[in-house]
């Protein structure tokens, strides 16, 4: 008798659970993950924007900032409205440990940079990279965007092994850029000429980017940056950087 009435008793909670179960609700569809930055939860990606080194900096999709800014204001760690070349440095390197060596091994391949660009930047995967003619503007010797130190263009050459382009014409205040297809045009958002900033550092074509590396390659490319050889990199120094300010200006 004690046995039957176990069993039962067993039964009627099996039961019970499998109610339970039954009305539980499934778990929501995958979302965008905390900190991915392909989306503002909507689907929607705001501006971006990617530094030399191949760090994107992204701002919200209704947001008027330039998302160059958010690397200046990023990188500036002493609010000098500049960028030093221990700030740029220590800024890759940070951006090499934290957000490139998926695998912590201190060694950056094709498969973790690629996962990187594809997850955060994903525009940089087909970009225009033709070249685009447009008309300069007159340049202003005040700039209205509250950039330290705004002076008129000077036309400059890349530094040498830099790799950054300093020769991508502005265009004319109102008329919007020519595009050759649907494509984000790279001089949009980048200031350098490399398409991919990150695996580009593989000096010995090794496949494999190491720490060592990858400082030796942001200290070349901070060298190009820095036209007035002054130790410090300001925005106005790059016609890049101006045209990108000028069209959000607009």
């Amino acid at each position: 008798m004690q046995k039957l009435k176990a069993m039962a008793a067993a039964a009627v909670v099996t039961l019970a659970i499998g109610a339970a179960s039954a009305q539980t609700p499934p778990p929501p569809p995958p979302g965008p993950l905390p900190g991915d930055a392909r989306t503002d939860g909507r689907g929607e990606r705001g501006p971006l924007f990617v530094n030399p080194m191949g760090q994107p900096f992204r701002a919200n999709p209704e947001s008027r900032r330039p998302p160059i800014l958010l690397w200046l204001a990023h990188a500036d760690t002493d609010h000098d409205e500049r960028i030093s070349r221990d700030e740029f440095i220590t800024e890759a390197m940070a951006f090499f440990a934290n957000d490139l060596d998926a695998n912590q091994d201190h060694s950056v391949i094709p498969l973790e940079s690629t996962e990187f660009r594809r997850l955060h930047a994903p525009e940089t995967m087909n970009l225009d990279t033709a070249p685009v003619t447009v008309t300069s503007p007159r340049q202003r010797r005040e700039s209205g965007t509250g950039i330290r130190g705004a002076r008129p263009e000077v036309r400059t050459q890349a530094g040498p092994e830099g790799g950054i382009s300093q020769s991508v014409p502005q265009r004319t205040r109102g008329q919007a850029p020519s595009r050759r297809s649907g494509r984000l045009r790279q001089d949009e958002i980048m200031l350098g000429a490399e398409v991919e900033p990150v695996m580009s550092c593989d000096r010995d074509f090794s496949r494999r980017i190491d720490a060592a590396e990858f400082q030796a390659c942001a200290e070349r490319r901070f060298v190009a940056l820095d036209i007035n050889r002054d130790g410090y990199f300001e925005l106005h120094e790059s016609e890049r950087a101006r045209a990108m300010l000028s069209a959000y200006e607009e």
